[in-house]
């Protein structure tokens, strides 16, 4: 199977959407929604068209969840995802983000609200 977009890692066993977005706390419709919006990378899709993610893709997704719960804004967040698929390239920019993020007035102490 090729991925769609974000795929650097083996990915091993692979849940379904509403599994992860059990598991996570969240709605499956909001992981539907940043998909679209390019915040979180395209899973890749079993032979009927399912989004299937991997334990990588979960632990990506808590991480931008942490970072929203920080006050930084999706379009910051998607670029952090587009760098995070530079592996390891990115790796000083995705630092740089969270830094300038940190030193912003939007930065706040993590939220309970998750997305």
């Amino acid at each position: 199977m090729t991925c769609q977009g974000f795929c650097p890692f083996d990915r091993g066993v692979r849940d379904g959407i509403t599994d992860v977005a059990l598991r996570l706390g969240i709605d499956a419709d909001t992981l539907r929604y940043h998909g679209r919006r390019g915040v979180l990378p395209r899973p890749p899709r079993d032979a009927g068209g399912r989004r299937r993610y991997g334990e990588e893709d979960i632990h990506l997704i808590e991480v931008l969840i942490h970072l929203k719960s920080t006050g930084m804004p999706l379009t910051r967040i998607a670029e952090f995802t587009r760098l995070v698929a530079l592996v390891p390239a990115g790796a000083s920019e995705r630092l740089a983000i969270l830094q300038q993020h940190r030193q912003s007035e939007s930065w706040v102490t993590a939220s309970t609200t998750p997305w």
